[in-house]
Parts: C-alpha cells; sequence; structure tokens
C-alpha cells in the first residue's frame, strides 16, 4: 500500500504545483495515523491514506479517540485483490469440492488469517463456513500475510485467506485460487468466481483512500481530488499498480463517503452476526 501511494503522490505532484511530504506513521492496524491525522488542522496540508479497516471496522470493535465521520474523504484510488486460495496441488479444484471435503472431515481443514480478529479476510471464511456448516481450524497469524502463505507453500495449512500476495504465485501455477471476495470477477483470473456469484450476498472490497481531517474545506477537497485522479492516469502509478497487483478503482468525494458509510453499516450487521468480541 505504502509503494502504491508514493506512486501516486510523485506523479500528482505535477498536477497540483507542489510536492507531497510522506510521513510514515506504522502500527495499531493503521489506527497510530488515524489518530494523528484526526487532530491535524482541516486545510488540506495534512492527509492520510487508509484502507476501511482503521477508520470503519477498528472503531466498531475497540473504543478509539475518533470515528469514520472525523474523516472527510478525498477519493479512493485503488482497490486491494483479495480471495481463498490453496496450492496448486491440492485436490480442491473449486470451492464447492472444498466445502464438501469440509463437511465430510470436520476439523481438518485448517485455515491461515492474518491481521487478527474480525477482519474481512476472517470474516469471508466465516461467512462461507456458515452457509455451508462445516467446522475449519482458524489459524490466526499476526502481521501480514507472507507468514500464512509461507505455511501454505510448505503444507502446513491447507487453505489462505489473503490479499494480493497470492496473485503473482497463481500466475506461477503454485497455487489456486477458488473464490475472491471483491464485487467483480479479476481480469486476470476471468474463471475464478466471486461469493456474491455463488450466493453468498456478501462483497468485501478492501480499497485504498486518501483522506482528509473532518471539515477541510470543499473547494481544497475537488482541487486535491482533481490532481490525485489526474496522477491516475500517468504511466508510473498505472505499471506500479499493476506490478503490485492492485486493481484501479475510483470514486470521487461524494462516492467514497458514501461507500464507506455503507461499509460501515455491513460491518455493523456483520459484527452482530459473528459474535465478533469488542474490546
Amino acid at each position: 500500500m505504502d509503494v502504491v501511494t508514493r506512486a501516486l503522490l510523485e506523479d500528482a505532484k505535477k498536477f497540483l504545483g507542489q510536492p507531497f511530504i510522506v510521513v510514515t506513521k506504522s502500527g495499531g492496524g493503521g489506527t497510530i495515523a488515524m489518530t494523528a491525522l484526526a487532530k491535524e488542522k482541516p486545510d488540506g496540508y495534512t492527509l492520510g491514506m487508509c484502507t476501511p479497516l482503521p477508520v470503519v471496522v477498528t472503531p466498531l470493535l475497540r473504543k478509539m479517540s475518533y470515528a469514520l465521520e472525523d474523516f472527510t474523504p478525498v477519493l479512493i484510488f485503488a482497490d486491494s485483490v483479495a480471495g481463498l486460495v490453496v496450492r496448486a496441488d491440492a485436490p480442491w479444484k473449486t470451492l464447492k469440492d472444498l466445502v464438501e471435503y469440509g463437511r465430510a472431515n470436520p476439523r481438518k481443514i485448517k485455515c491461515a488469517i492474518a491481521s487478527g480478529t474480525g477482519n474481512f479476510k476472517e470474516i469471508a471464511v466465516r461467512v462461507i463456513a456458515q452457509k455451508e456448516q462445516i467446522d475449519l481450524i482458524f489459524v490466526p497469524y499476526s502481521g501480514d500475510d507472507s507468514p500464512g502463505f509461507t505455511d501454505l507453500l510448505g503444507g502446513h495449512i491447507e487453505v489462505l485467506s489473503a490479499g494480493p500476495i497470492w496473485v503473482p504465485h497463481a500466475r506461477a501455477g503454485k497455487v489456486r485460487p477458488l473464490v475472491t471476495y471483491m464485487s467483480k470477477r479479476l481480469k486476470s483470473f476471468p474463471d475464478v468466481p466471486t461469493l456474491e456469484e455463488l450466493g453468498y450476498g456478501l462483497s468485501l472490497e478492501v480499497p485504498l483512500a486518501i483522506v482528509s481531517p473532518k471539515g477541510t474545506p470543499p473547494s481544497v477537497v475537488k482541487k486535491l481530488d482533481g490532481a490525485l485522479h489526474k496522477a491516475m492516469d500517468e504511466p508510473g502509478f498505472k505499471e506500479t499498480i499493476s506490478s503490485l497487483n492492485y486493481q484501479f478503482a475510483y470514486y470521487n468525494s461524494d462516492d467514497a463517503k458514501k461507500w464507506l458509510k455503507k461499509t460501515k453499516e455491513l460491518w455493523t450487521n456483520l459484527i452482530k452476526e459473528f459474535n465478533i468480541p469488542k474490546e
């Protein structure tokens, strides 16, 4: 995410007339950065990049000093790829195959999930497991998807629910995606269905957004959106986003605000449905 954002900002400076200074505030799944951003002056000079996790999901699960409403979206500029994958030599060619095996073999399937309890990668698998009445073993990993992916390749777990880490390996024939979590099929994997297509009634997109503190003047937001949107057409950004296996996505400020509000409603319901514990 950091590399994709830096590529966008680098290309946007010529349209804005000044450079962006990137300050990394890592930790807490993005909450440290968002906590700091919420306290900044809403003048358009301090922005933040985030996914829905720190601004939508975490405040629903944990008491934070901010809420989604404390930010003004500038735009959404990319969408992450995510799905459920198995090794290429696994016996399951489709999600149906995996489900049938899971029903016949309770608690024989270990599923790796990174980034802690209640994230979209866990919810997607729980939706499948609940509808299909299969009993899986969830194996949590701290940090990113790398440790779980390593264990998948090593045969220590059977299934991995993850972001774009698996894409180049699927192209190389090392792993097989069974289902993706976005609203549309991936162009690079046109034969892999989505959760929604398979009747699960759910899509879990994880876009990258640029946000500003609440109260940023609309004229400033419009100017920033204009520069950043133009940067999305630049060769440098296009090459970076493609090489890192993200998808192009654009929502302006109003559309991004509506999407985030809808996502908050979705997660409020999911947290209740799956009894995700609040801290």
